[in-house]
């Protein structure tokens, strides 16, 4: 396994929460810590929402069980779940509201930010421009851009988090500074950055595991760049559409060009002088992050519902959009060039857990949302969560999670 000094759970995009090694473990960070300063206690009721009827006892059980797990979590969840087990739905519900202020409900199609829920469908877009013999996963960076300062860094170090290439942290958090008066920023503003200062690589790539942002914005980068559509272009064309996801999309254009999105799930942080739930961009703090960070594609940007999600999870397992053999290859921990296993694959990050086998799962934060979708192979299960309110409580959430699935089996 890789050294724990790589591992980085963060709950915001650009400072993303991921889970490492251990489901749930939390290397604290000057970043982590102002984030998680925000989780003070807040009380309000949730309002549930009940779609879908398990098929037998057993199943009923599990759904009773997660359903009584959300309600109990004492920094109250808001947001939607979906479980599915045995290949069908056995519990979907909306808890709270779209918007703390008006207090319209959630429902099943609310549109949440993924955060970096994002990266695996980044990782299937270069694996069907590769699967089109258009790349291949070990062609250079420097074959599609010549100026950044990365020779030996290989589109294969980028989806499984090898390369080396920093995080854009810095920039992204000093947006003034580094880019002006721009108010949005884009990939290319990030890959100009990277050419201009020249950050040099962390480690030498494939050296070493470290949760890169960056990567993901330089994939999403080049499959526009191949295939010469814009990424939400080729995004729809090619998963979004053929599974039927009618509600998911990149939603980049809420600030720049001021659109609005009917039944929009808006994040929510918490005002410890206010003493309530505000919007993130209204947050001193985040606000102006928040607002730069909109024009950002590839490592996260990606809105979703639950049902849509679950679509996505019957394409992978149901093989309609690659070949049972190209994700295998995706979900392959990386060996590094130490011969250590890591636990990041193409997008997506695998463990084996003693309650129910293998999992493969990834999260995601962004100033307002926490995000996570678990696959449980040996079960043909999935768990999703969307949260608008700084997935408060869904730490603790995913581990009961895992153990209530496994006494499923029981």
């Amino acid at each position: 396994m890789a050294s724990k000094k790589s591992v980085r759970e963060m709950m915001f995009r650009g400072i993303h929460t991921i889970i490492y090694i251990r489901l749930m473990q939390i290397k604290p960070t000057t970043n982590t810590m102002m984030a998680l300063a925000l989780f003070a206690f807040c009380t309000f009721v949730p309002i549930t929402q009940t779609f879908a009827q398990p098929n037998n006892s057993k199943d009923q059980r599990l759904a009773n069980s997660l359903d009584s797990l959300v309600k109990s979590i004492s920094t109250p969840f808001n947001g939607n779940v979906l479980a599915a087990v045995d290949g069908h739905v056995i519990l979907k519900k909306s808890y709270g509201f779209t918007d703390f202020k008006t207090r319209e409900k959630l429902n099943d199609s609310s549109l949440f930010d993924l955060a970096s829920v994002s990266k695996p469908f980044t990782a299937m877009a270069i694996m069907l421009l590769q699967r089109k013999g258009k790349l291949t996963y070990d062609d250079n960076v420097s074959k599609y851009f010549p100026d950044l300062p990365y020779a030996g860094v290989t589109i294969r170090h980028l989806l499984n988090h090898t390369s080396g290439i920093p995080d854009y942290d810095e920039y992204a958090l000093d947006v003034e500074k580094y880019f002006g008066s721009k108010k949005v920023l884009h990939n290319k503003d990030l890959l100009d950055i990277l050419v201009r200062l020249k950050p040099p690589l962390q480690f030498k790539p494939g050296e070493k595991f470290s949760y890169s942002n960056t990567g993901y914005v330089i994939l999403a980068s080049i499959v526009t760049k191949v295939s010469g559509l814009e990424f939400n272009e080729f995004m729809t064309e090619n998963i979004f559409r053929p599974l039927s996801m009618t509600r998911t999309r990149m939603f980049n254009t809420q600030r720049e060009k001021g659109e609005k999105i009917a039944n929009y799930a808006y994040g929510h942080l918490y005002s410890d002088s206010l003493k309530k739930f505000i919007i993130a961009d209204e947050d001193p703090r985040w606000g102006k992050y928040v607002y730069a960070m909109d024009g950002i594609q590839g490592d996260g940007g990606l809105n979703s519902t639950t049902p849509d999600l679950y679509k996505w999870w019957q394409g992978l397992t149901q093989n309609k959009i690659v070949s049972k053999e190209m994700l295998e290859e995706a979900y392959q921990p990386a060996i590094l060039s130490t011969g250590e296993k890591t636990v990041s694959g193409f997008g997506w990050f695998i463990e084996s857990k003693p309650e129910v086998g293998k999992i493969i799962y990834h999260s995601g934060g962004h100033p307002g949302f926490g995000t996570y979708i678990i696959q449980f192979p040996e079960l043909n299960g999935v768990f999703i969560v969307l949260s608008n309110n700084s997935g408060r409580g869904t730490k603790t959430l995913i581990k009961d999670v895992i153990r209530l699935y496994g006494n499923s089996k029981k």
